[in-house]
C-alpha cells in the first residue's frame, strides 16, 4: 500500500466532507490498512435496527492500494427500506462488529488509480446508497470537480502526494 498517498487522500477526504460531516474519520495505517467512518449519515430510506440513519462505514485498503480500489463495508445493522439490497453481500464478523460488504465498484475496471481516490470512493458510496439496486457510472475526481469528459486521459495530479506528519496517527 502506498501509505503516503493514502494519508494524503485521508486529508483530502476530510476537506471534501467538510463541516457537514458530523461523524468521525479514524485511521491508523500502522495497525490496519483501513479508514473507518463513525456516525456516517446514510441517505433517506436507510435505517439501522434502532431507527437511526447514522451508522458505520469501513474502507479496507488492499495491500496493492491505490492500484486496486478499497473494499467497502457498511454496518451490518443498516437496512434499506427494511431489507438488504442486492448491492449488499452476506455479513462478516470483525470482533464484536458485523460488517456487510457493499458493492461500490462493480469491478476493478471501474477504478482508475491515476484518477480515483478515497474521495471518489465516498462519492461513489453515496451514489450507491441513494439507489442501491442500480449500477451507477463512476466519475474520476477530476471529472467531478472540472466537469471533464469521462473518457479523457487520467490526471497525474494524485501522484507523489505525501503527508508524513500524520503517518501512523489516528484522526
Amino acid at each position: 500500500m502506498n501509505i503516503h498517498r493514502a494519508l494524503a487522500e485521508v486529508q483530502d477526504l476530510k476537506e471534501h466532507l467538510g463541516e457537514e460531516f458530523r461523524g468521525r474519520v479514524a485511521y491508523n495505517f500502522t495497525d490496519t490498512p483501513e479508514v473507518r467512518f463513525e456516525g456516517f449519515q446514510f441517505p433517506p430510506g436507510w435505517k439501522n435496527t434502532r431507527g437511526s440513519r447514522h451508522g458505520r462505514v469501513l474502507f479496507e485498503l488492499p495491500e496493492s492500494y491505490p492500484d486496486h480500489p478499497p473494499h467497502v463495508y457498511v454496518d451490518g445493522e443498516m437496512r434499506f427500506e427494511g431489507g438488504r439490497p442486492a448491492a449488499m453481500a452476506p455479513a462478516r464478523q470483525d470482533g464484536d462488529s458485523k460488517w456487510v460488504p457493499l458493492s461500490v465498484f462493480p469491478s476493478e475496471r471501474n477504478w482508475d488509480p491515476e484518477a480515483n481516490s478515497l474521495t471518489t470512493a465516498v462519492t461513489q458510496l453515496m451514489e450507491v446508497l441513494q439507489a442501491p439496486d442500480r449500477e451507477i457510472p463512476i466519475e474520476s475526481d477530476a471529472e467531478r470537480t472540472n466537469g471533464t469528459d469521462e473518457h479523457a486521459e487520467p490526471s497525474e495530479a494524485n501522484d507523489d502526494r505525501t503527508d508524513e506528519s500524520s503517518e501512523g496517527s489516528e484522526q
